[in-house]
C-alpha cells in the first residue's frame, strides 16, 4: 500500500482547512489498520520546495521510527532534491532513521552530526535548531512556498555561523563545512533578491 501524505510545513495545505503536518501520521494508522504491511512513498523532504534553509527533519525521524513500529516495511522517498547545503541534516535524519540499530533518539543524533564541526559543534547546534523554530514558526502562520521566501531572515543564521567561524579559527576542514553551510544562505538572499525584483514589476529592476 503506498501513500504520498507527508508535509511537515503547510506548505501544500489539506483541502478540509485542516493542519497538514500531522496527515502522514493519520493516513498511515488508517492503512496500518487493515493490518497490512506498508510502504510510505512521501513527498515530505520537499518541505517549502524553495532554495532557502528549513529544517523539519525531526518531524521526518521520528515519523519514520513510528512508522517502523507499525507495520512500514520500506519507503520511496521522492523530492531528493540534493540541496545538500540547505536540506543536509535532513537527509542525514532520515538515512539514520531507516538504519538506526543502536535505537538512538533525534537528539543524540543530532549532536553526533554536529561533533564533526569540532570547537564549533555547539553553534553549529544552534544554528539548526534555530532553523527549526523558524520553520515551525513559518508552518504555523501557513506561509506557503511564496511566503516563506519572505518570512526567512538570513541576518540571524549568518550571525551564528560567524560565531560558528571565530569558534573554528585555525581549523581548516571545519571552518570548510561552516562555509558550506553559509552556501544555503547565499542562495537564500539571492533567492529573496529574486522574488522582491518579480514582485516590483519594474522592468529594469527585474533584469
Amino acid at each position: 500500500l503506498l501513500s504520498v501524505a507527508g508535509d511537515y510545513v503547510n506548505a501544500y495545505p489539506r483541502k478540509d482547512g485542516g493542519d497538514s503536518r500531522p496527515y502522514a501520521r493519520e493516513n498511515m494508522a488508517a492503512w496500518s489498520g487493515f493490518g497490512n504491511t506498508l510502504l510510505w512513498r512521501p513527498n515530505c523532504i520537499r518541505g517549502f520546495n524553495c532554495a532557502i534553509p528549513h529544517n523539519c527533519s525531526r518531524r521526518i525521524f521520528n515519523d519514520i521510527e513510528l512508522f517502523k513500529a507499525n507495520g512500514t516495511v520500506g519507503t520511496d522517498f521522492d523530492t531528493m532534491d540534493e540541496q545538500w547545503a540547505i536540506k543536509g541534516l535532513t537527509f542525514y535524519m532520515t538515512a539514520k532513521a531507516h538504519h538506526n540499530i543502536d535505537r538512538l533518539d533525534y537528539d543524540a543524533l543530532l549532536d553526533d552530526y554536529c561533533a564533526a564541526f569540532g570547537a564549533a559543534s555547539g553553534e553549529v547546534k544552534e544554528y539548526f535548531l534555530s532553523l527549526e523554530r523558524t520553520t515551525e514558526a513559518a508552518a504555523d502562520a501557513r506561509c506557503g512556498i511564496a511566503g516563506y521566501i519572505d518570512f526567512f531572515d538570513p541576518a540571524p543564521f549568518e550571525a551564528i555561523l560567524e560565531r560558528a567561524s571565530g569558534r573554528a579559527a585555525g581549523d581548516a576542514e571545519v571552518l570548510r563545512r561552516i562555509r558550506f553551510l553559509r552556501t544555503g544562505l547565499e542562495f537564500a538572499k539571492r533567492l529573496k533578491r529574486n522574488k522582491a525584483a518579480r514582485d516590483s514589476g519594474d522592468p529594469k529592476y527585474m533584469s
